[in-house]
């Protein structure tokens, strides 16, 4: 474990800490399953104090992550994690300039323990190409019944195999918007293609 760390305070109050970290492995995982271990973790990260009306809120981001899991490398980008104490709880948020997809479905796959539907279709979906501009937010405190979490994305040559009735999809290129009860799809392909499997 390496890494460095700065302390910032206010009226001795700790309000800032930022640093970076170096992790040669983390076993990921609970007492009754195991998701593997990441590998050769680094990151850039802030944890900021932040001003609310009565509770205590804060701020947490991480710059510059890069990692090994299951044998896949994820490599540098312009990527930011962040998880944050609001007024209305606590939110993940995840911003990507660009995530590849097939090494993120590879990775998924050799989960043990990932549920064996996804895991069929994710097999069966192959999916490759990119994400880009990603935004993803989510709400870990929310009680309602569909969690309103948020995914955008700008979809950069996608392609994904037939799977059921569906067409397979080569060169897909546009906008993804996606909630907790629906989303949209705004194609601006010039060059793509639609497979149609043989149906019997």
């Amino acid at each position: 474990l390496g890494g460095e760390v700065w302390f910032e305070w206010d009226d001795s109050q700790l309000t800032d800490v930022r640093g970076r970290i170096d992790v040669p492995e983390i076993q990921l995982g609970s007492e009754h399953e195991a998701l593997g271990a990441i590998d050769f973790l680094h990151t850039n990260f802030t944890w900021k104090q932040q001003t609310g009306n009565e509770e205590e809120l804060w701020a947490l981001w991480l710059s510059d992550l890069t990692f090994k899991w299951a044998g896949q490398v994820f490599e540098p980008a312009q990527r930011r994690f962040s998880l944050m104490q609001q007024e209305q709880g606590r939110v993940v948020k995840l911003i990507a300039d660009r995530v590849e997809l097939r090494p993120i479905g590879n990775t998924l796959l050799a989960l043990k323990n990932l549920p064996e539907e996804l895991h069929d279709t994710l097999a069966d979906l192959k999916p490759s190409g990119q994400l880009r501009n990603l935004f993803f937010e989510y709400p870990l405190d929310s009680t309602a019944e569909y969690a309103p979490f948020k995914l955008q994305a700008t979809l950069h040559n996608v392609a994904v195999a037939p799977w059921h009735n569906a067409p397979a999809l080569v060169g897909v290129s546009g906008y993804l918007e996606v909630g907790p009860l629906g989303g949209l799809v705004d194609f601006e392909s010039s060059d793509l293609v639609l497979h149609f499997p043989e149906i019997f």
